[in-house]
């Protein structure tokens, strides 16, 4: 359920829904919004009057409360979590999709238990076994598809669990969510990163079909028990819709998803300016800051000065990262090491660290990038600091096209802390922003990844960091990105940043080849369902994972010999769109930054803020509007109860 932090917002609840489901959201197109009144573009808004909880049905089933003692008895001879019965594949970032959930409260509720909980999977996936462990609250919940204790047929897809379930907390976002479809609210629908338009909260099919999410039964309904290839349809079961309704306008995605105001990023408190010499040197949002907790040296030996150096010197040198070359871009000897060195006393020197030509531009919540944690401990998604780079040489202080983004892994244990965690940003957007209160609160929440030990688990230095990823055009053509992770020990280089393969994106080398065709079409399925890996090397043995991604201007990916070689467009356009370069440029019209550190504030792409964007090769138009998809999904990730609709979430397994 909603933490206590979260049911107390003003921003939150049920004083705040009718605002929240009356808000009318409109597709932002070339970084400009249309105000329509009217017409069949334009979002329903629907008035909800305050009433009473309906009164939760309760049915006499004297067999299914002896079945659910006898299942409670079983359960507590039961000492550990049943296994997942895949071990190859973590459940936490590939899970199966449920056709349904739905959940039937018990009249004499066990010691641990209130409910019984039906989810329907497909019964043909084979990645699933007779039984699935959950732990979406701190406690583990066995489902079981077996035909034992409460599951009625073994093999039909549909899993069978008690549960406690706080039905109180279920019972206000039922009634909500009946409201907003019986007033046929509307709100976007997101397609992966595509706006695809908007869609009213249950469709009319959605009612009817038990593949589909409906409404509970009416209250009084004296329906049969069904069978249990349908037990959502019983007249005593209530399904769980997984809907998204829209958020309310008070949520802002300049305080709580990607802060960049000045008051914030600017605060002299927190940060240093190294040309004006104003701040707090070492304040906790420096980078200064930001590489002494990384480096650890009380635990490494290894000096923030040292560990930045080693860095930065990568660029010096030709690389070969997976077999792949990746060139030398000398320029970051004299347009920053010399520079640095020079500012710090001189050649040779060890870098002051105040003297950083590095500016914090904004701090970043990629909470969206998580993992399904219904299955368990795993991936909140990250947290991001970014830099811009400054120009210092000649004794002048411009900012370069040269982005610096710290990517923190943020780790949770299940569905519970996932939403705690959430609502920590989500609440931010109660706060002035940029006031002393908002810029502390902020602080506490960057602190629980930035500082030192963060994650006692990735050794050797215990950082949270996931890692650095950098955009730049300064050093040498065209734009680049690079990719840096800590390296572990028995490593040469345990402890430092090393230059590793860039996530999802193959070598240059294989656009526009054959052998980038045979790859999308063989795995196709797996490409439009945002399932699939790029893998280090092919079946057939040749390096494919790139050591960099250069970005001619405009530049996407395809087969050969070109456009159509590909057998479905969509396919094609998934996997650019998930490349460091694709997506930094051709599939989404963008000049290479989607955070500009050079504008003051840092500028937003129109991925970002809203887009219409044309396929390269169809000519089709996508929208794009990716910060609306973050506010729709953290509204609804902080507002649902914890479980089961978590269970309901699919990851994007994306990098950015």
């Amino acid at each position: 359920m909603p933490t206590t932090a979260a049911r107390n917002s003003t921003t939150r609840m049920i004083p705040a829904l009718p605002m929240m489901l009356a808000a009318v959201l409109c597709v932002m197109s070339a970084g400009e919004a249309a105000a329509q009144d009217g017409g069949p573009g334009t979002l329903k808004a629907l008035k909800i009057r305050s009433q009473q909880k309906d009164s939760r049905r309760k049915h006499p089933r004297t067999a299914v409360n002896e079945r659910s003692a006898a299942a409670e008895r079983m359960l507590e001879q039961e000492r550990l979590p049943v296994p997942f019965p895949v071990a190859a594949e973590r459940l936490q970032a590939n899970p199966p999709r449920p056709l349904s959930i739905c959940y039937e409260e018990l009249d004499r509720p066990t010691g641990r238990h209130n409910s019984i909980l039906y989810v329907r999977f497909d019964s043909n996936n084979r990645r699933l076994g007779s039984t699935i462990s959950l732990n979406p609250e701190g406690s583990v919940i066995v489902l079981r598809d077996d035909g034992k204790e409460l599951d009625d047929r073994a093999g039909d897809g549909t899993y069978t669990a008690l549960a406690d379930l706080d039905l109180e907390d279920l019972d206000e976002w039922q009634n909500i969510v009946n409201e907003a479809a019986n007033g046929g609210a509307e709100t976007l629908r997101f397609d992966g990163r595509a706006l695809v338009g908007s869609k009213r909260v249950l469709e009319e099919e959605d009612r009817d079909n038990p593949d589909r999410v409906r409404l509970p039964p009416s209250p009084g309904a004296n329906r049969p028990i069904a069978p249990a290839d349908d037990v959502c349809r019983s007249g005593s079961v209530s399904s769980l819709p997984p809907v998204l309704l829209p958020p309310p306008p008070a949520l802002d995605a300049e305080n709580s998803l990607l802060i960049r105001d000045l008051s914030v990023v600017e605060d002299p408190t927190r940060t240093y300016d190294p040309c004006s010499g104003i701040g707090t040197p070492g304040g906790k949002w420096t980078f200064r800051y930001v590489m002494e907790q990384m480096a650890n040296q009380l635990e490494t030996g290894i000096s923030a000065a040292e560990f930045t150096r080693r860095w930065l010197q990568q660029w010096e040198f030709d690389l070969s990262i997976n077999f792949h070359q990746v060139p030398a871009r000398t320029n970051i000897v004299q347009g920053i090491i010399d520079p640095w060195e020079q500012a710090s006393g001189g050649p040779g020197q060890p870098l002051n660290l105040d003297e950083a030509p590095f500016k914090l531009v904004a701090i970043v919540n990629r909470v969206d990038l998580r993992e399904n944690l219904a299955y368990g401990a795993g991936s909140a998604g990250e947290a991001r600091l970014v830099f811009g780079v400054l120009n210092r040489s000649g004794g002048g202080c411009l900012m370069m096209p040269f982005a610096v983004i710290f990517e923190y892994g943020i780790q949770k244990d299940n569905c519970l802390d996932l939403q705690q965690w959430a609502a920590e940003w989500y609440d931010l957007s109660n706060l002035t922003l940029g006031s002393p209160a908002y810029n502390a609160a902020l602080e506490s929440i960057t602190e629980q990844f930035v500082t030192a030990g963060a994650n006692p688990e990735n050794l050797p230095n215990k950082s949270a960091l996931n890692q650095i990823r950098t955009n730049e055009i300064a050093l040498d053509a065209p734009w680049e990105l690079r990719e840096f992770k800590i390296q572990a020990p028995g490593h040469y280089d345990s402890g430092h940043l090393r230059s590793v393969t860039v996530a999802m994106t193959p070598d240059l080398s294989f656009n526009l080849t054959s052998t980038l065709t045979d790859f999308i079409n063989q795995n196709e399925t797996a490409i439009v369902a945002g399932t699939y890996d790029v893998p280090l090397s092919l079946p057939s043995g040749p390096p494919f994972l790139g050591g960099n991604a250069p970005t001619p201007f405009g530049m996407f990916w395809d087969g050969s010999p070109g456009c159509g070689s590909i057998n479905n467009p969509d396919a094609r356009h998934n996997f650019s769109l998930t490349t460091c370069n694709g997506c930094h440029a051709g599939e989404t019209a963008t000049p290479f930054l989607h955070i500009d550190p050079q504008q003051s504030p840092a500028g937003l792409s129109g991925f970002l803020t809203g887009i219409t964007v044309s396929d390269p090769c169809t000519g089709l138009n996508r929208d794009f509007a990716d910060l609306e998809r973050r506010k729709i999904d953290i509204e609804n990730l902080v507002n649902s109860p914890a479980f089961p609709p978590c269970l309901n979430f699919m990851p994007l397994r994306q990098p950015h």
